[in-house]
């Protein structure tokens, strides 16, 4: 169980960018920081169970980002199979 919760606190997926994208370089930092400053710690506060972690991703905004390489970028992350597991 520790091992699977080490393991996703290391998943790092990427930023997914949509047609109409401003910055790719920039979305990408934006994404790869809300991930770090909203998703690791949850990933390692054992009190969040796998599905709380999925709803949350799910609904995840990212201030910078455009809609569509938000959503895009979500859906990448969530598609990963990481989160359907318990640890």
């Amino acid at each position: 169980m520790y091992q699977s919760r080490l393991e996703l606190i290391r998943f790092r997926p990427e930023a997914v960018h949509a047609g109409g994208c401003q910055n790719s370089q920039e979305c990408s930092f934006l994404w790869e920081l809300a991930w770090s400053l909203s998703i690791v710690p949850r990933i390692s506060h054992k009190t969040y169970s796998p599905v709380e972690l999925f709803l949350f991703i799910k609904n995840l905004e990212v201030e910078g980002m455009g809609n569509g390489c938000v959503e895009a970028s979500r859906e990448a992350a969530l598609a990963s199979n990481r989160f359907y597991h318990d640890f």
